[in-house]
Order: structure tokens, then sequence, then C-alpha cells
């Protein structure tokens, strides 16, 4: 399989090879985000997925480089199997990655009982309970004054993004928050390459089974069938939704299916109940890789 040119690359690394090219050039991206908003703290996002390893992988390696502090954040859904959740304290634990887990402040199973499920492109709610009130939280700790940035590595690439939501920028500063995909221009192969090949790096068991990370199953961006699958490969781990659907069911909610999009009457209600968390706007930055991603096939796993 030819490689794909790489995009935005600095042309003074045109002709190294191409692992080395890209490291540099994700290195450039940190090193930009690190000069031009000197953050307090810096944090590499790690979902559980391969391309979030990566990420971490690459931040970590230029932390070390730069003699700079670097710390790895998981955001714990608790829609999750736990198999993720040993996956990512496993890996940060053999790489001497400092790790903090942060928790939404209203559990999913609360947010299910009053609002129903979300199903299908019905993210809003999800993302914003879920998500981005622990990402507010990870925030909060890390500033000591208001003026304060808190930089925040993701494994966000342009080609995934494009399928999941608008282009992502290399760059991109959310108040406190400022975002940074520094393997922004990488393929899947670039990202199995370097973790798995030249790193050595375990791969995640969840990933291979169910093409995506697992750290969150909310439903909304469920395919149909998935929850049958997840059935078939953790039963033991997914029991737990089939049981809150019969709760969600005698609590009279009309959006009670898991993975299914709630009845227009209740979208209705709920965007109304809901306001701003409850919207039709692309999925939030964190969402981009939680639907089932193109996983390398076993030829391309064997070519990295």
């Amino acid at each position: 399989m030819a490689d794909r040119p790489i995009e935005g690359l600095n042309p003074a690394y045109a002709e190294l090879p191409r692992s080395e090219a890209l490291l540099r050039d994700a290195f450039d991206v940190l090193d930009e985000a690190e000069s031009l908003n000197k953050p307090r703290r810096r944090w590499a996002l790690f979902s559980g997925g391969h391309d979030s390893l990566t990420a971490c992988a690459v931040a970590f390696a230029w932390a070390r480089e730069r003699d700079l502090p670097m710390e790895a954040a998981h955001i714990r859904t608790g829609t999750g199997v736990p198999q993720t959740m040993a996956y990512v304290e496993q890996v940060c634990a053999e790489q001497s990655w400092p790790l903090s887990i942060f928790d939404p402040p209203v559990p999913y199973r609360d947010i299910v009982l009053e609002h129903g499920f979300p199903g299908p492109g019905q993210h809003g709610l999800m993302y914003a309970r879920l998500k981005e009130r622990a990402l507010r939280e990870l925030v909060r700790q890390s500033k000591a004054e208001f003026s304060d940035r808190v930089m925040l590595v993701t494994g966000v690439r342009s080609d995934e993004s494009q399928r999941r939501m608008r282009h992502v920028e290399r760059i991109t500063r959310d108040g406190a928050q400022l975002w940074t995909a520094a393997i922004w221009n990488w393929s899947k192969i670039d990202c199995a390459k370097y973790a798995f090949a030249d790193l050595g790096l375990p791969r995640s068991p969840v990933v291979d089974l169910m093409h995506m990370s697992g750290e969150c199953r909310c439903g909304a961006f469920a395919r149909p069938g998935e929850l049958a699958e997840w059935m078939a490969w953790f039963p033991e781990e997914t029991q737990w939704i089939i049981d809150l659907q019969d709760e969600v069911a005698a609590a009279g909610i009309r959006a009670y299916r898991w993975g299914e999009r709630p009845p227009r009457i209740h979208r209705e209600q709920m965007a109304m109940a809901l306001g701003e968390d409850w919207d039709a706007a692309p999925p939030g930055i964190l969402c981009v890789g939680c639907g089932p991603d193109d996983n390398l096939t076993d030829e391309e796993a064997e070519a990295a």
C-alpha cells in the first residue's frame, strides 16, 4: 500500500524517512502550542483507543526531550468496559506516565433515568454531561490563576475528523483549554507503526474486537446491531445496559432503547428541557473516534 502524502509537512522534512518526518512535525505542533501559549500544565488525553495511545506516546516523548512535565488524563464516563480502563492503567504504569482519572459529576444512569437514552445523532447531552464537565474539572484543578492555559493533547487526526466532524485545526484555544492535535496528519497505519512496531506498546483487546476504544458506550453513535455485538464479546460488562433499558421503560420514558433514535416528540421535549446541552452540532472533539473506526486490516497491520 502506497503512503499517502503528509498533509502540511514542513518542506525541511521532505527528504526524511516518513516516520521521522511525522515525529518531527508532531513535535513542531507541540512546540508551537507551548511557545505561543505557555501552558501551566500539559495533559495527554488517553481514552484507551489506539489513536490516543499514539498521541500520548508522542506527547511524552516530546516532553522528555524538552524537559517539561507531561501527565496522562482519562475521562471515565461510567459507560465503558472495565477492560478499557485496565488497559489505560496498564500502559501508563508500564510507561511511567502519571495518570489522573476524571469522572462526570452526574452519573450516566441518573441522566438516562431522567431524560432517556440519546440515540444516534443526539450527542449533545451526553458529550456535555459526561465529557465536557469532567474536562472542566481537569482544567479547574490545573489552573492557579485566571489567565492560565492548560494544554490538552488529543489523538484527533485530520482524515478521521473529516468523517466525524468539522475539520480540526492543529492548535485551537477555547478559553483556558489549549487543544493540540499533535498527530493530526498521521494515517492509521502511521499510528500503528509508531506505537506498536517502533515502541512495542501493547494493543487494546477492546479495540481489536470492537474497533473502538470502549471508553464511552453512551449510545449516541451506536450503529445497528452494536448492542448485540457488545453482548457477544462482553456479556457480563454489558448486561447493565439491558437492565437499565428495563428501568427506563418502567419509568415511562419513551426513549428506553439504547442506541436507537428517540421518538420525535421525546426529542422535542428534551430539546426544550435541556437547551444548549441538547443540540445537532457536530460531535465534541473527544467524540471524534467514538464510532467504529477504519481499524487496520490484518495485511495493513503486518505491513506496519
